[in-house]
């Protein structure tokens, strides 16, 4: 019997290649000097052929492929079995995405097998109509393209487990390669290779999933003497909104830039950074005669200049801001935070350090604030922007609060609200901590 080479990879590295044969064995060769550095396993590494063979990106294992239909892992420097895991029927061709670990094996019952190398599972199970001659994974993993021998090319959505585009050739598709903007074939009979052109780079195409019984259509091989237009139509489509609160029992965070309500809560400690160190000043113009002292050796005489002590006082209004009027006149909550988020982080600290009387503000304004916080976070929206909010408003206001008894009670709300949403918030926080580090430390 011939024995005769069938499958053939190079690692990340690019100094070893792995060679697979017809007879079962496996063997790794230095590229720089050709040499054999042995086999793969104690004689044979698979009881038939290997139709394919891949290593990872770390050039830790390598994954071989037999039509006896089983897929064993190997460890590259030592070239033994680490372990082997076996495939409902025999298998003709295999191709890895190595930055997912996700091996895609083709059987010889039309169907392909979703491998992860990780888990030692088949994560998914594509059938087909006819014969798989070639298959490849987009740059991201998302996305598996299979040709098969009744010239369609398959799209496949890994992530949900749907065909997700589907068309027909002239000639049979032989191999199949996929980058981010062009898919290349070669086809039956045909010295060139074709080009196909990626729609979505250049308009909105939405991939939804394709019916079971969907007849795929003939795309012609467009020559570069013949050019043909083709008007596509697009579906259309309603532009699609999220709400603002999708349930009364979930807390939603704001849309509002993470810069401007985080730079409301250090306004202070902005302000004093961006400070000079001293105003600029214009040089004051020296005498003609400079004056000196009545001593033996004279000295020039210098002025001190005395202390500015004059203290600058804070502006207060004499009139009622467009936002004091708005929390006057306004019941609705929802168009109050609406507002609020139209202004700047230095327009609204100026607005909430004058609701107190003392400050340019009543009584009345303080009292009506304390109630759009308390329905806000009853209304669990705005979250984050509203944990902002909270936290100005008590640095400036905390002293007229704590005088101020009848105040009390509304307060004591507010905490209750505020302690009971953190905690529940809390908990689901810890608990996706937990079965993240499980997941991350765990030995599957």
């Amino acid at each position: 019997e011939t024995i005769v080479v069938t499958a053939v990879t190079i690692t990340v590295c690019g100094n070893i290649a792995i060679v697979g044969y017809n007879s079962g064995h496996l063997t790794a060769f230095n590229l720089q000097s050709g040499i054999n550095r042995g086999l793969f396993g104690k004689i044979r590494a698979h009881k038939g052929k290997i139709v394919g063979v891949a290593s990872d990106n770390i050039n830790k294992y390598v994954v071989s492929v037999g039509h006896d239909t089983q897929i064993k892992m190997w460890d590259l420097s030592a070239r033994t079995e680490c372990y082997a895991l076996s495939l409902p029927r025999a298998a003709t061709h295999c191709t890895l995405h190595r930055a997912s670990n996700l091996l895609a094996v083709s059987l010889d019952s039309d169907s392909v097998c979703v491998v992860d190398i990780d888990t030692r599972k088949i994560v998914r199970e594509f059938r087909h109509t006819d014969k798989v001659l070639d298959m490849c994974y987009s740059v991201d993993g998302k996305y598996l393209l299979v040709c098969t021998a009744d010239c369609v090319i398959r799209q496949w959505d890994l992530i949900t487990a749907r065909l997700v585009d589907c068309f027909k050739t002239p000639s049979l598709v032989t191999s199949v390669s996929l980058s981010k903007e062009n898919l290349v074939t070669t086809h039956l009979n045909e010295l060139g290779i074709s080009l196909w052109t990626n729609r979505t780079l250049y308009e909105n195409v939405e991939l939804r999933p394709l019916p079971d019984d969907f007849v795929p259509q003939l795309v012609d091989n467009v020559d570069a003497e013949n050019t043909v237009d083709m008007e596509v139509e697009d579906a259309v489509t309603e532009e699609w909104k999220s709400t603002d609160q999708i349930s009364e029992s979930l807390i939603t965070l704001s849309s509002t830039p993470k810069a401007r309500w985080t730079a409301l809560c250090k306004l202070d400690l902005i302000k004093r950074r961006n400070k000079p160190k001293a105003p600029p000043t214009a040089p004051k113009a020296a005498p003609f005669f400079l004056t000196t002292t009545k001593e033996l050796v004279p000295k020039f005489v210098v002025e001190e200049k005395g202390e500015e002590t004059a203290e600058k006082m804070k502006p207060v209004r004499s009139e009622e801001s467009e936002f004091q009027r708005a929390i006057m006149r306004t019941e609705d909550v929802g168009e109050i935070l609406k507002y609020l988020d139209t202004l700047s982080p230095s327009a609204l600290d100026i607005e909430l350090q004058s609701l107190a009387p003392l400050d340019g503000g009543s009584h009345v304004l303080v009292d009506r604030f304390l109630d759009i916080l308390i329905s806000a976070v009853k209304l669990r929206g705005n979250y984050d922007v509203l944990q902002a909010y909270i936290n100005v408003f008590l640095k400036y206001n905390r002293q007229y609060l704590i005088e101020t008894e009848s105040l009390h009670d509304k307060l004591t709300l507010l905490k209750s609200l505020h302690s009971d949403s953190w905690l529940e918030l809390q908990q689901k926080i810890q608990e996706c901590l937990c079965v993240t580090n499980f997941l991350k430390s765990a030995t599957l």
